[in-house]
């Protein structure tokens, strides 16, 4: 039973990097990303929003079938941790819904569910994707 524990969680988390990858691709587009990495304060040529892009898309992908789960995991994990760290976090840390300051014109969305994500992701790295031969009977 707790490989199919590992396997739900990898195949989660996966569709979640690749909507993910989706969005940042044909909604936001790469340029639209890197303006908004630069809007932050951060210098972001469209090359790395492709990257990053990239990174969620074909690592999302590939944790869904199981291909290199930890590679792709360890991958994903330090895309995101890097984004807590540098973009997350200046947001709150509880999520309201997301709030327009209309006199500042900012949004707050809380950063918990990224965290959540990049625990769940390490998870992933350090123990591997499940279906590995399950536990004791």
């Amino acid at each position: 039973m707790s490989a199919y524990a590992g396997i739900s969680l990898r195949v989660v988390v996966g569709a979640i990097y690749l909507f993910q990858a989706y969005l940042a691709l044909f909604v936001m587009t790469p340029k639209g990303l890197a303006a908004y990495i630069e809007k932050l304060g951060f210098n972001a040529p469209t090359i790395l929003a492709v990257g990053v892009i990239a990174i969620n898309g074909i690592g999302g992908a590939m944790l869904i079938i199981g291909l290199w789960p930890r590679l792709t995991a360890w991958l994903n994990a330090a895309v995101l941790l890097l984004a807590l760290l540098t973009v997350y976090v200046r947001q709150h840390l509880l999520l309201k819904g997301t709030i327009v300051d209309a006199a500042i014109g900012r949004t707050w969305a809380g950063y918990e569910y990224v965290a959540l994500l990049a625990a769940a992701t390490a998870l992933i790295a350090v123990m591997g994707g499940g279906g590995g031969g399950g536990g004791k009977k």
